[in-house]
């Protein structure tokens, strides 16, 4: 098979995860499209990079009659730390992944995979981990509610066409290029240049992989047959305090961080974690342990 008989498009290229996912790929094995926003960097060299706003669904729909892909991993999405959650521009988001689907379909695509969120899920009355098929989808955040949208989207043109598809609902990542201001980065910078770490009590329970696993996960999906919406985490719950500890040790710090100066919000869930069976069924498995990664974090800085 030639690489022409597997193009793949990568949108979000440049971003946390797109940059990690272009690391995986071999261009031996792929005809490598990347999708940028204007004013992202390119970055590696050996790809054909497209530039192209894809909350206009015209460009998006452009974008795929261009490049003609056989393969689409959509990640572009707003990613502003803090932001996102509540940005107007999550509708236009949704409405640029459903026309990347739509096009890929019309235009004889045989795979899509989308980046979806834990965020989907209804975080109100969580006891167990999330199931794809049982812990029902009522998300609380426009964020939440704008991915659920496209992937239910992807998931209609799926059932409509012949164009085979995977919604990667994404846990909590952690790893280079994060943004500075996120809990692990914060932490390690506080660390390094000898300040106190100041955090919550740090009792909520989460799913940290490190981002070179998540990037791992999407490729799994492309080249698996697996569809519909699959979690993408590590598959083990730890706690914020438990995550905190870790970087302290790793830093050769003791006693350098305040637990309970930051408060608590009253409506943050007590345990969000993931449960793996389908994705594990593509072949993947963690490469990065938590202990390696959060190491890995202290020692660089960025």
């Amino acid at each position: 098979m030639t690489t022409t008989d597997r193009r793949l498009l990568v949108t979000g290229a440049s971003g946390f995860v797109g940059r990690q996912v272009l690391a995986q790929l071999s261009a031996a094995e792929w005809d490598l499209h990347a999708a940028r926003h204007a004013s992202s960097p390119s970055g590696t060299p050996g790809i054909h990079w497209h530039s192209c706003d894809l909350r206009d669904v015209r460009e998006a729909e452009r974008l795929i009659d261009r490049v003609r892909p056989t393969h689409v991993l959509s990640l572009a999405w707003n990613a502003e730390h803090g932001a996102y959650w509540t940005a107007p521009d999550n509708d236009d988001w949704a409405e640029g992944t459903i026309a990347l689907a739509r096009a890929t379909a019309q235009h004889g695509g045989r795979r899509f995979v989308g980046a979806g969120t834990c965020a989907e899920y209804d975080w109100t009355a969580l006891t167990d981990a999330c199931q794809e098929d049982r812990t029902p989808c009522r998300p609380n955040t426009i964020y939440g509610r704008a991915k659920l949208r496209a992937g239910d989207g992807v998931a209609a043109i799926t059932r409509a066409s012949g164009l085979s598809s995977a919604w990667g609902r994404l846990f909590f990542l952690y790893g280079p290029g994060e943004d500075p201001n996120r809990l692990v980065p914060a932490v390690a910078r506080a660390l390094r240049a000898g300040e106190r770490a100041k955090v919550t009590e740090g009792r909520q329970v989460r799913d940290f992989l490190h981002v070179a696993d998540a990037a791992r996960a999407f490729v799994a999906l492309l080249t698996s047959d697996v569809d519909g919406a699959v979690n993408i985490g590590s598959g083990t719950g730890v706690s914020l305090r438990h995550v905190v500890e870790t970087l302290e040790r790793a830093s050769g710090c003791r006693d350098a961080v305040d637990f309970g100066a930051i408060p608590m919000r009253p409506d943050d869930p007590p345990q969000i974690v993931a449960d793996i069976t389908r994705l594990k069924s593509t072949g993947w498995r963690q490469h990065i342990s938590l202990e390696q990664g959060l190491a890995a974090s202290i020692r660089n800085r960025t």
